[in-house]
This record gives structure tokens, sequence and C-alpha cells, in this order.
């Protein structure tokens, strides 16, 4: 099996051959169930990961990684990631994986590993000769009883920046986000971006596709009070428009009310 950069393993993410004495195939094929049961509902972008074989498992029909996998190859092992994103981020991006992995296993207790959620922008090959950026997003599907990742789904969705890197770690049930800082190498946990309640109301209506004079309306503000709400939301997000805030609001952070 071939090595992959992109992805870096923590020394208790490693598996042994007693792992592999355990047939997890009826187990697998459940979740895989699940995700294709979804797709029935909705078109979602998604793959599933299993970290002891080191191989992709399932691609959504929609998953955009699906167009690079020739037909009757079958689902490919982890190198697949080295071959479809840009050489030249790989070890910027080989370095955040790395230190995920830490945060992961060093900082977040296994009893609550199934609660936190890892987003990473990444740009992958658009089949024209250019680039395509990207978020993936990572959470748990099943782990060892030790507390090692074994299985996990992948959403791939609109980025969470303007270039590769971006990165952040969410826990779903304290809404606490910590987000990786390139210059120290480290995940901090996010106090810059909170909103106040008053911008928080207006990016939800503007999220709802109310204009600024309807949203002007229902919070009985001035439609210039409505503006500057937003400009300090794209401030404060690092955002371009609404549409960018709104996919942070929704998918990648919780907002965290002052």
């Amino acid at each position: 099996m071939n090595e992959c950069a992109f992805i870096n393993g923590h020394p208790l993410q490693h598996f042994t051959g007693e792992d592999f004495q355990t047939d997890y195939t009826e187990r697998d094929n459940y979740f895989i169930r699940c995700l294709q049961s979804m797709e029935q509902l909705i078109d979602i972008d998604a793959y599933i990961l299993d970290y002891q074989k080191k191989k992709f498992i399932y691609f959504t029909q929609n998953c955009t990684f699906r167009r690079f996998v020739e037909k009757g190859t079958g689902t490919p092992d982890f190198s697949f990631y080295d071959q479809v994103i840009s050489k030249n981020d790989l070890p910027m991006l080989q370095a955040v994986n790395r230190e995920s992995f830490n945060f992961y296993y060093d900082v977040i207790p296994v009893e609550r590993r199934y609660n936190g959620s890892y987003t990473l922008d990444i740009r992958i090959k658009d089949g024209k000769g250019g680039y395509l950026l990207l978020n993936n997003k990572i959470s748990v599907l099943d782990m060892t009883p030790d507390g090692r990742i074994r299985l996990g789904l992948c959403i791939l969705t609109s980025p969470t920046g303007k270039r590769p890197g971006k990165a952040y770690f969410k826990m779903t049930d304290t809404g606490t986000v910590y987000e990786y800082i390139e210059n120290t190498g480290k995940f901090v946990e996010v106090n810059s971006q909170r909103l106040t309640p008053k911008s928080e109301a207006v990016l939800e209506l503007a999220g709802e596709g109310k204009t600024e004079a309807e949203i002007s309306q229902l919070l009985h503000i001035s439609v210039n009070t409505v503006k500057y709400h937003k400009r300090m939301i794209f401030k404060q997000l690092n955002v371009r428009n609404i549409t960018e805030a709104v996919n942070w609001k929704n998918s990648q952070k919780t907002i965290l009310r002052e």
C-alpha cells in the first residue's frame, strides 16, 4: 500500500495485526447503507474513509472525487489524496493534518471524540488543468473501544476561506470552536469571531433571503444600521459576502453569543 503525504497519523492511530482479527464487514455495510439512504433524500457530496485499512470504502454518486476513480478499479487507498490535491499545497496541508491528529488524541478525551468534527479547505484538480477550492469536513463514524478512529464520514462543500489550509475543530457538545493558526501550528479556541446578538439576528434573516429593507423592518433598525452590521460580520468572520457568512454559520462553526 502506497504511503500518503496528505494524511499523517498519530502514534495512537496505529493498528496492529490483532486489530485485523475483528471482521467489521457487516458494520461497514451498515454505515454505507445509511449514507445511501441519505442519498435518496438529498444530493450529497460525501465519502467514507477506513483508517484501519487506509482506504476509501464508499463514494456517493455525486461525490466530486468520484470523477478521478477509473471504472472497475474499486475504491482507492489513501494515496489517492496525493493524486488529486495540489502538490504545492501538500507540505502545508500535511502540517495541518498532523496537528489535527495531535489535537484529537492529545486534547479530546475518548468519551467526547464522537462529538468533534474537523474541517479543512483543500484545492483539488478540476479536470481542466486548474484547481478547485473546496472544504473537506470529517466526523467520526466508528471508533475502536480504546478511542481510535476506524471510520470517518467526509463531506465536500464550499470553502470557508479564500485559500487552502483554513482549518477548524468544532465540539458539538459544548459549541466550542478551535481554529488552526498557521504561524504557531496549533489549534486555538475561537474568541475573536463572536457575533453580537444583533449581528447574529441580521445574519439569520439575511440567510433566509430577507432584503436589507425587510431586515430593517423586522428588527426595528435603520437600513444603514443593517448595512453596518453586515460590514462588521464580514470583517469579524473574514468573509466577502453574505453567502460566505451563512456558509460559515451553517456549516463550519457554532456562533458563540457574547
